[in-house]
């Protein structure tokens, strides 16, 4: 598999800018030979990219990794991909194997996830929004549409919720927020001017906020109490926008999952109820 197409090579080059001049040296040791790294002992690795051992803990940290084992799998998972190149996508090969190749990628870009994925983080989140008074949701763009999502099923558990899609009622939203309600938003890049600013406006007045994303270190998470990360690449023939939606998805079912099993005892057979409910809404 080409370098350019590896979910965790993207990751390094994605947080480039962001990382300390010591890191970088990790980052380009990796980018450089890659499928030695795999194999390699992590003391080997921090004497040949000439850093510490800590260095490179705190470097797998950076770029939204639990460590060193978590950052191997993932190149070991794409170093093992049955699929061959990504890339190799051409004009005469048939809708089948163009299908294949991208729900691969849609399913490894879900796995990338689960590699950086934070279960204190996930109880954090699902304890804050369970226990709030209020919820605002807060999203635009495509993001929004994820964030939609989770304004439905959130109201469908009785969770006191609403959603603010105008940037100038979210600013205004976010200031009157107070301690004890949360802000919750999706947010793929972490650098949506308004979506930031109305994230820190509700974090000054003292709001929980809650902010699901693509990227460690980005605008956004110096204004988020509780970042729950997707992570994510480009690609030429596989939709950033898409496999973000997918990956944003699944983690509001789990916050979704996580909050239904904190108020078994109030829901009942919710399911049924809102199904019934629904249905006065559907044509026989």
């Amino acid at each position: 598999m080409t370098n350019d197409n590896m979910l965790c090579l993207s990751r390094i080059r994605q947080h480039y800018d962001l990382l300390s001049n010591t890191e970088r040296r990790m980052a380009d040791f990796i980018l450089a030979d890659w499928k030695r790294v795999i194999d390699m002992p992590v003391a080997q690795i921090a004497e040949e990219a000439g850093v510490s051992q800590a260095t490179v803990v705190r470097f797998c940290r950076s770029i939204g990794f639990n460590g060193l084992p978590d950052l191997k799998l993932c190149l070991r998972r794409e170093q093992l991909s049955p699929l061959g190149e990504l890339d190799d996508v051409d004009n005469d090969e048939s809708p089948a194997t163009v299908a294949q190749k991208i729900m691969r990628y849609n399913k490894d870009a879900i796995d990338d996830m689960l590699s950086v994925l934070n279960g204190e983080q996930l109880k954090a989140a699902a304890d804050a929004l369970n226990c709030a008074t209020r919820v605002v949701i807060i999203a635009e763009g495509g993001s929004a549409s994820t964030a939609r999502c989770a304004f439905d099923v959130f109201m469908q558990i009785g969770l006191p919720c609403a959603m603010v899609e105008d940037p100038f009622f979210q600013i205004q939203a976010a200031s009157l927020m107070k301690p004890g309600e949360v802000a919750f938003t999706v947010c793929h890049s972490g650098s949506a001017k308004d979506t930031v600013e109305s994230m820190q406006k509700a974090h000054e007045t003292g709001a929980v906020t809650i902010s699901i994303m693509g990227f460690v270190g980005s605008p956004l998470s110096k204004h988020t109490d509780i970042p729950l990360y997707t992570g994510l690449s480009g690609h030429a023939f596989f939709s950033e926008t898409i496999s973000a939606r997918i990956c944003e998805l699944n983690l509001v079912s789990v916050l979704h999952a996580l909050l239904v099993l904190r108020n078994e005892d109030r829901l009942g057979d919710y399911r049924r109820r809102v199904s019934e409910l629904l249905s006065i809404k559907r044509l026989k």
